[in-house]
C-alpha cells in the first residue's frame, strides 16, 4: 500500500528567490509493520499432600504382662494449595491371615500375631493406635483422640475444614500402645499403620486400590464388589508384588491378556519349612492340613505315587522367562490330599493356592486354552511379562526319578479332570531357537510331579450379572 506523506521545506532558494513555508506532498512507497503477542497461561492444579517425621522411633522391648503406651511418636504434616478443607483417613496395612490390623511375628508361626485392641492387663496381648492434634482447627474425629484399634477398612481419623487460606504444614502426631499377656511367645513383631489425604473435606473415603493390597491371601476376604474394583485398578501386563502368608514368600502377579489375574511365579510352598498349618483361612482347603504332615510330603526323588503327597523344590530360573522354576507337586499333594487313587472321577475343587486362588481350570473350555488363544504364540507364553508375555517357566517335571526337563518342559497342573488316571495340563515344550509347541489341553499322570499357577477366583456370583451373555 501507499501512503501520501506531507514534508515541510523551511527556507528553500529557488532562482534567488527565497520561498519560506513551501508545502510540497510526495508519495512514498512503504508498508506497516504487524505486531505478534504472546499469551501465556499457566493453571495450579488443586493439590494435598501428607509428610512425615518420626521424631521418636516407634520400636520398644515389652516385658510379658506390661503394657506400653508411648512407643514413638511421628509427626504428620498435611500441604494443601487451597482453601477447601481435607480429611485425614488411617487403615490398618500389615494385612495377613487375621485381618490387616494385626502385628505379625518375625520367626513364630502366625496364628501368634498380637490382634488390635484396648487390653492392658489380662491373657490377650494387643495393639492400639492415639493421634494428637498439634495444630489449631485440625480435630481428630472417631475417638482417636484416646487409644483406638487399629482400622481394618479406611476410617477416618481428622479433619481440616475449609477458610480463606492454603494450607501449609498442620500436623497431627501418632503414636502407639501394646499389651503383651503373659503367655505372648518371645519374638520380634511388626504391624503398619497407612495414612492417606483425601481432598477437598467433603470428598468420601477412598477406596482401596491393588497398591493397598499385601497378601495373596487379603482378596479372599473382600466382597465381590471391593474385588472387582481392584482388578479394575489393575494395568494389564503390569507387575505388582504380594506375598503369601503361609510362609511370607514374595511373588509376583499380573493381570494378563486374558483379563485373569494370575501368579506371574510358579508356586514355591514348601521350600522353608511351614510352621503354620494350611487352613481354609489361609489356603484354598476345606479340611486342615497340618504343617507337619505338608513337610512330610518334601522329597528328593519321586515314586509316582497316587496316594500319598509328593514335593520337590527345584533350583533355578528359567532362561527366558525370567522367572524361578518354584516346586514340582504330585497331584495329591496339589489337591492338598483330595484327589488320590488312580480310579478318582472328579475335579479338583481344592488345592494348596492361596486362599482367593485355585488352580485354573484345563480342557478345551478351560482357562489355560483361552490365555493360549489370547496370546496366539508358543514363544509369547514364555516370554516375560514385561516382554508382552506370560512368564510361564520351563520348570521340568518328575516321575520316579528327581526332576528334569528345565529349560525345555513346562508341565503345569489344572482342576479339570481328564480320566481316571489323569488330569488336564498346560504342556509345554520350547527349545530356543529351534522347535516348540504349547499344548494347553493335554493330559498328565497325577502320579507325575508338574508345577502350579494359580489364578485369582473369579469375584462374580450370579448377583453380580446383567445380561445372559456375562
Amino acid at each position: 500500500m501507499k501512503k501520501s506523506k506531507l514534508i515541510r521545506m523551511q527556507d528553500i532558494v529557488m532562482g534567488g528567490i527565497t520561498i519560506s513555508s513551501l508545502f510540497l506532498l510526495l508519495n512514498v512507497s512503504g508498508v506497516y509493520a504487524t505486531g505478534a503477542t504472546d499469551e501465556v497461561t499457566v493453571t495450579i492444579p488443586e493439590s494435598c499432600s501428607l509428610t512425615s517425621t518420626v521424631t521418636t522411633a516407634h520400636t520398644a522391648t515389652v516385658e510379658n504382662g506390661v503394657y506400653d503406651d508411648a512407643i514413638g511418636e511421628t509427626s504428620i504434616s498435611a500441604f494443601c494449595n487451597d482453601s477447601e478443607g481435607f480429611s485425614v483417613y488411617a487403615i490398618g496395612y500389615t494385612n495377613n491371615q487375621y485381618g490387616n490390623n494385626t502385628m505379625n511375628p518375625n520367626t513364630i508361626a502366625a496364628s501368634n500375631a498380637i490382634t488390635t485392641g484396648l487390653a492392658t492387663s489380662g491373657t490377650t496381648s494387643n495393639w492400639a493406635m492415639k493421634l494428637t492434634s498439634a495444630s489449631e482447627n485440625f480435630a481428630l474425629t472417631n475417638d482417636f483422640g484416646s487409644f483406638h484399634v487399629i482400622p481394618d477398612t479406611y476410617t477416618k481419623v481428622a479433619t481440616y475444614p475449609s477458610n480463606t487460606t492454603s494450607v501449609s504444614g498442620v500436623q497431627v502426631k501418632s503414636t502407639y500402645a501394646v499389651y503383651a499377656s503373659q503367655t505372648q511367645p518371645a519374638d520380634s513383631y511388626t504391624g503398619k499403620v497407612k495414612y492417606t489425604i483425601v481432598h477437598p473435606s467433603n470428598a468420601t473415603a477412598p477406596t482401596k486400590s491393588i497398591d493397598d493390597v499385601i497378601s495373596m491371601q487379603d482378596f479372599s476376604s473382600m466382597s465381590n464388589e471391593e474385588r472387582n474394583t481392584i482388578i479394575a485398578t489393575m494395568q494389564e501386563g503390569t507387575v505388582y508384588n504380594l506375598t503369601d502368608n503361609r510362609d511370607n514368600k514374595s511373588y509376583q502377579i499380573a493381570k494378563l491378556k486374558d483379563g485373569n489375574v494370575w501368579m506371574a511365579e510358579n508356586l514355591d510352598l514348601g521350600r522353608t519349612e511351614l510352621t503354620t498349618d494350611l487352613t481354609s483361612a489361609n489356603t484354598n482347603v476345606s479340611t486342615t492340613v497340618t504343617a507337619s504332615t505338608f513337610n512330610g510330603w518334601k522329597k528328593t526323588t519321586g515314586s509316582q505315587t497316587y496316594d500319598a503327597g509328593e514335593f520337590i523344590p527345584v533350583d533355578g530360573t528359567d532362561s527366558i522367562s525370567g522367572t524361578p522354576y518354584g516346586t514340582l507337586y504330585n497331584y495329591y499333594a496339589a489337591s492338598a490330599g483330595t484327589i488320590s487313587g488312580d480310579t478318582n472321577s472328579s475335579n479338583a475343587g481344592y488345592d494348596i493356592c492361596p486362599a482367593g486362588w485355585r488352580l485354573p481350570t484345563g480342557g478345551n473350555s478351560g482357562e489355560f486354552k483361552a490365555l493360549y488363544t489370547q496370546y496366539n504364540s508358543d514363544v509369547l507364553i514364555n516370554n516375560p511379562i514385561n516382554n508382552s508375555g506370560a512368564a510361564f517357566a520351563r520348570a521340568g517335571y518328575f516321575g520316579s526319578t528327581a526332576p528334569t526337563g528345565q529349560d525345555a518342559y513346562g508341565y503345569y497342573w489344572s482342576s479339570t479332570r481328564y480320566n481316571d488316571t489323569k488330569m488336564h495340563i498346560l504342556y509345554m515344550f520350547i527349545s530356543h531357537p529351534y522347535s516348540s509347541f504349547i499344548i494347553p489341553t493335554e493330559s498328565g499322570g497325577r502320579n507325575d510331579g508338574g508345577a502350579i499357577r494359580c489364578v485369582l477366583n473369579n469375584p462374580k456370583t450370579i448377583s453380580d450379572l446383567t445380561y445372559m451373555q456375562d
